[in-house]
């Protein structure tokens, strides 16, 4: 691996950990580790999420506008499924948590 390219990629060209570690078949933890080993600081993942954006890895994630009916309900049953699982663990506070939910949930109305 040649060292200054690496280096040169990620704070000159912008690429993450994993796209350069993807170009040389390797993991991005060893790139990550080789960085930090010469005096790069990494940066955070603000930095990175604002780095994705800028080079057209990311999109916002308010793109594409307001989330539909159908995509809201299927969160929520995502989330009911989540805390059903937690209920089972007799987890006193989960269950306060889960029979609020369910009340919400129950006054969402159901488009299938």
């Amino acid at each position: 691996m040649n060292t200054k390219k690496i280096i040169e990629q990620y704070t000159k060209e912008g690429l993450s950990c994993g796209e350069i570690a993807e170009s040389l078949g390797t993991y991005s933890k060893k790139i990550e580790r080789l960085l930090k080993k010469n005096g790069v600081t990494l940066r955070d993942k603000s930095a990175a999420a604002k780095n994705a954006l800028k080079t057209g890895r990311a999109k916002p994630i308010n793109e594409g506008g307001p989330r539909s009916e159908a995509d809201k309900i299927a969160i929520s049953k995502g989330m009911e499924k989540r805390w059903k699982k937690r209920w089972k663990r007799k987890d006193r506070h989960s269950i306060i948590i889960y029979k609020e939910l369910r009340v919400h949930l129950s006054q969402v109305p159901i488009l299938y």
